[in-house]
Parts: C-alpha cells; sequence; structure tokens
C-alpha cells in the first residue's frame, strides 16, 4: 500500500506538470493566431486597393491593345489570387489550425501536419506582382504602392516562417506532453481502478445504508402507530378512571357533610371523657384523703377507748371499782362500738357510691372509646380516599405532560408494562 500511494503522488505530480505544460502550449498557440491576424489585415488592405488599380489600368489597356482574349484568363487569375476571399482563406486555413490546439496539430491527417518541414517557396503574391505588374506599365504613385506592398509581403513572409518554426516547437512540446500523458495514464491505471472499486463498494453501501433507512423508518412508523392506539386507549381508561374518582369524589363530600355532626358529637364527647376522667381522679384523690382522716380518728378513738379499758381493767383488779364506774365504762363500752359500726357503715356506702359511679365512668368511656375507635376507622378511611384523589390528580398532571412533550417509545412501551393497578379503597362508611 505504501508503495502503490507513492506511485499515486508521484502520477498526480506528473498530471499536474502535464496539466501546467498544456495550458502553457495552448496560451502559446492562441497568441500566434493573433498576431498574424494582426500583420494580415494592414496586407490585406493593401492587396484589395492595389487589385482596384490594377483592373483599372489593365483592363482599358488590354481592350486597347486588342489581347482581351489572352489577357482575359490572365487577370481573371490575378483577381482570384488577390481577391480578400482567397487571401482570407488561404491564411485562415493556418489560423484554425493554430486556435485548433494541440489535438488538430498532432492529427497526422490535418493540413498543419501535412505541411512540409523544408525552407517554403517563394511567395505566390510576390510572383503575381512581379509577372502581372510590370514597373514600366505602372505610374510612380502605383509603383510606391507596389514597393510597400512587396516589403509588407516580405515582412509576412517572414512573419510567417517564424510562425510555422514556432509550431514545429510546439509541435515537438505536444507530443512529448502527449508521451507523458499517455505513462500517467498507464501508471493511473491501477489506481483508477482501485479508486472504481471503492466507488462501487461506496455505492453499495450508500444503497445498503438507504435500504436499511427506510426499514428503520417503515418500523417507526408501525410503533408511533402501536404507540398512538395504546395511547388513546390508555387516555380512555384515564379518562374513565377521572370520571369515577369525580364520582367518588361527590360521595365522599357527601358523606363528610353527613359525618360532620358525628364529628360535632365526637368532640362533645371527647370533652365529656377528659371532664370525667379528671373528676375520677380527683374523686379518688378526695377518697384517699377521707378515708385517711377517718383513719385516723379511728385510731386516736381506739386509742382513748383502749386508754379507757385500760383503766377499767386496773380498777376491777385494786377492787376499787363502783357501781358508777361499771356504768360508765360500759356506757363508753357502747359508744365505742356505735362509733364503730357507724364509721364502717359511713365508710362502706361511700364506697358502694364510689364504686357505682366508678362502674358509670367506665360503661361511658366504652362507649365513648368506640365511638372513637369508629371515627378514627372513618378518618382513615376518608385519607385513603383522599389519597386516591390526589393520585388521580397527579396521573391526569403526568397524563396532560405526555400529551405535550411525548417521551421516547422505549420509555412508553416500558412505562406502559411496568403501570400497575391503580388503588381504589372502599368508600363505604358506616354512619351507625
Amino acid at each position: 500500500m505504501g508503495s502503490h500511494g507513492q506511485g499515486s503522488r508521484t502520477s498526480l505530480s506528473r498530471s499536474e506538470s502535464l496539466t501546467n505544460n498544456s495550458e502553457r502550449v495552448r496560451t502559446r498557440v492562441a497568441e500566434q493566431p493573433t498576431k498574424v491576424t494582426q500583420a494580415i489585415r494592414p496586407r490585406r488592405a493593401t492587396v484589395t486597393l492595389c487589385d482596384l488599380r490594377t483592373r483599372r489600368s489593365t483592363e482599358p489597356h488590354s481592350l486597347r491593345v486588342g489581347e482581351t482574349s489572352a489577357a482575359a484568363p490572365k487577370v481573371q487569375m490575378v483577381r482570384e489570387w488577390l481577391t480578400p476571399s482567397t487571401s482570407a482563406r488561404s491564411s485562415a486555413l493556418t489560423l484554425r489550425q493554430l486556435q485548433g490546439g494541440p489535438r488538430e496539430l498532432w492529427n497526422p491527417k490535418s493540413p498543419a501536419a501535412q505541411s512540409p518541414r523544408g525552407p517554403s517557396p517563394r511567395s505566390p503574391y510576390l510572383t503575381i506582382l512581379n509577372d502581372y505588374f510590370k514597373p514600366e506599365k505602372l505610374t510612380k504613385k502605383e509603383n510606391r504602392v507596389k514597393g510597400r506592398t512587396i516589403v509588407a509581403l516580405k515582412e509576412l513572409t517572414k512573419e510567417r516562417k517564424e510562425a510555422l518554426s514556432r509550431q514545429k516547437l510546439l509541435l515537438h512540446e505536444y507530443r512529448q506532453l502527449h508521451d507523458e500523458k499517455d505513462q500517467v495514464q498507464a501508471e493511473n491505471k491501477a489506481f483508477v481502478a482501485y479508486l472504481d472499486e471503492k466507488n462501487e463498494q461506496c455505492r453499495r453501501k450508500h444503497e445498503e445504508l438507504w435500504m436499511d433507512y427506510f426499514r428503520q423508518c417503515r418500523d417507526i412508523e408501525q410503533q408511533r402507530q402501536a404507540l398512538t392506539s395504546r395511547l388513546n386507549q390508555r387516555n380512555a381508561d384515564l379518562k374513565a378512571q377521572l370520571l369515577q374518582g369525580r364520582k367518588t369524589q361527590s360521595d365522599i363530600k357527601r358523606q363528610l357533610r353527613a359525618v360532620k355532626d358525628i364529628w360535632l358529637i365526637k368532640e362533645n364527647q371527647d370533652m365529656k371523657i377528659e371532664t370525667l376522667r379528671k373528676e375520677k381522679e380527683k374523686v379518688l384523690f378526695e377518697t384517699a384523703i377521707k378515708d385517711q382522716d377517718a383513719h385516723f380518728y379511728f385510731l386516736r378513738e381506739k386509742k382513748l377507748l383502749e386508754k379507757q379499758l385500760n383503766e377499767l381493767e386496773l380498777m376491777e383488779l385494786g377492787e376499787s371499782q363502783t357501781r358508777e364506774l361499771r356504768k360508765k365504762a360500759k356506757a363508753l363500752e357502747l359508744t365505742a362500738k356505735k362509733a364503730h359500726v357507724e364509721f364502717c357503715r359511713g365508710i362502706n356506702k361511700e364506697s358502694h357510691e364510689l364504686r357505682e359511679e366508678l362502674h358509670q365512668l367506665t360503661q361511658e368511656y366504652k362507649k365513648v372509646e368506640a365511638t372513637r375507635t369508629r371515627l378514627e376507622r372513618q378518618k382513615q378511611q376518608l385519607k385513603e380516599e383522599q389519597w386516591y384523589q390526589e393520585a388521580l390528580i397527579k396521573g391526569r398532571q403526568r397524563l396532560q405532560a405526555l400529551r405535550e412533550h411525548p417521551p421516547a417509545p422505549k420509555e412508553q412501551v416500558a412505562a406502559k408494562v411496568t403501570q400497575s393497578r391503580p388503588f381504589r379503597p372502599q368508600t363505604k362508611i358506616n354512619t351507625k
């Protein structure tokens, strides 16, 4: 590949030099006809003027002499040689060959290639002027014109020779360039074949890419249609869920209005429960204090009675008791028994009242606790329904966002697969 790349670079440099040389040759060839044409124009006008004067002077002379039959062909020949069309045609051939470029010069069948390479013969214009325009038959003015014409024709002939020599050089350069061109084409043949093969591979790859592109477009269109149908179905489901949610919301609002009174009752019951709890604590505290006071009073009375009994026992032991002391001891004993009975009866009565009050408070507390449990359950259901409403609102917002900014097809398919069934809580509330 390295040698192939080096050969391609050499061939490219040769082709560039060949192009530059061919451009230079064409420029030089294009300049030469312009110079020759500019030189021919004044000479052509001079020859035309000479032709007019010659016709005017020779025709009457030939008629006077009686050489009409012999001079007519010569005059006709001079006219043919000196007419601008003939001169232009003879010079135009050379100009056309020069302007045709190197291809026409290289063609072996072209007149320029078949022209002799030796020294050119004498100009026919000078021969005609010397043969048919004798100096003794012309005036001084015509002789001066003839002399100028001859000088101009000599210069034109000299320029023509120079142009032919330059043409030979150009033909030689063109042959060299043509040989170099053939060599470069031979060297570039393998490279051109390689480029053609690469071009064919690129064209096939381009066609395959286009076919792949069309196939992908067809698949994408099918996926788009499928996703559109899924989206429409999902929109219909969401609309149905939205209607169901609105209906559920209206039912919940109606139930909330119905539960409002129950909620007020619950608050009142909570307040009553709190009041009863405080009263219960207060009663228990007061009962403990009363028990303690009564117990202290009972202990004091007991101590006093025991002291009196001890005194009575001492009196009995000392055999100094009397009838009054016995009565007094008996009365004190009865009083102590009576006080003890009354005290026990009062304690039992208060305890019974407190037990009844405690039982009543316990029943009320159970009722209030059941009501509170039922209300908490209703509150939890209301929270679940509120969550469901919020989920519906979020789903609607997400659907609106998907409509405004649709995601990629893969994301939509993944979202469709992973979509879970929406949560529908029980909306039935027990209002008993």
